[in-house]
């Protein structure tokens, strides 16, 4: 059996267990990246064979994250093949993984650049002037924001309640896996973890309570109507406005890093920001944001060695 054969049972075999969203980035993984190089391979698979494999995608300009994502969708059907003895695979391999000239830096702003976004917003309210600053204030994702309705807010206890998720998905089409056709799907959060509670922030408190006896619940904050704006929609508004005002080009995730990157340095414990971005683990949290700045670094040096030299 050919392994583009495998890949097809294993979604097929999936589809009943998981998202729609987490069939999405499976299929654009096994035709984007699994498919074109390793369809043809026949009964069996070795270490080598997958380190090329590996290879490939890193000379393709591919970040490691996206290659490492790839080989554990790779591993995870093999698994399943070898269980039902479709397929023979050790996949206890080693792999080595190519320094990426990526310092996978997150780019964030400053506290200054926060300012004058966060100015704009409050001085030009309108309802996605309104989304925008709450991500701004709360870290959440682009998805949770298109999800959240008026009704999520609680006003009188000071509370956000992250309760859903919006993001358009690529999916094939079961009559030809070669045509692909996206829907937007309203689900729950990406996580359990990720379904959580955000107090609002004092401007937050301000904005929210002046304006909630006049909207209805069931509206979505973004739009104030029944119907959503998805997240490709909201990107080039923030993008507009960042141009506006003068500011390097951020993606709209970055305002979730400057989030989260503001309250470590503000000195928050790790564990309250990890919380408060719904992370799964801490770990994610200290990977992604515990790390000092040269600010930081300094600080520690000047403090530790003063000068013996007059």
């Amino acid at each position: 059996m050919k392994l583009q054969e495998v890949f097809e049972l294993f979604l097929k075999y999936k589809k009943p267990y998981i998202k729609l969203s987490s069939l999405s980035v499976y299929e654009q993984q096994i035709d984007k990246y699994l498919g074109p190089e390793l369809a043809e391979i026949e009964d069996e698979i070795h270490e080598v064979r997958v380190q090329e494999f590996l290879l490939s995608l890193h000379n393709k300009g591919l970040s490691n994250r996206t290659i490492k994502a790839s080989i554990v969708l790779l591993k995870t059907t093999l698994k399943w093949a070898n269980k039902n003895k479709l397929f023979i695979a050790n996949t206890d391999w080693t792999l080595e993984y190519p320094k990426s000239d990526n310092n996978n830096k997150i780019s964030v702003y400053s506290d200054d650049q926060i300012n004058r976004v966060l100015n704009f917003l409050i001085d030009n309210l309108s309802f996605k002037n309104i989304g925008v600053l709450t991500v701004f204030h709360t870290g959440m994702r682009i998805g949770e924001l298109s999800g959240l309705r008026w009704g999520d807010v609680d006003v009188d206890l000071g509370i956000i309640s992250i309760n859903r998720n919006i993001q358009r998905v690529m999916l094939r089409d079961e009559s030809d896996i070669t045509k692909k056709s996206s829907k937007v799907l309203i689900q729950s959060p990406k996580s359990q973890c990720s379904k959580r509670e955000i107090p609002l922030t004092p401007d937050l408190q301000i904005i929210y309570s002046r304006l909630k006896p006049f909207v209805s619940g069931d509206n979505y904050v973004l739009s104030n109507s029944k119907k959503p704006i998805e997240p490709r929609a909201i990107r080039p508004y923030f993008d507009a406005v960042t141009k506006y005002l003068n500011l390097p080009h951020l993606k709209f995730h970055g305002i979730r890093h400057s989030f989260a990157t503001k309250l470590i340095r503000d000195k928050a414990d790790v564990k309250t920001v990890s919380t408060l971005l719904g992370h799964s683990n801490v770990g994610i949290t200290m990977n992604l944001y515990v790390h000092p700045d040269f600010e930081q670094k300094q600080k520690i040096l000047n403090s530790s060695f003063k000068s013996l030299i007059s």
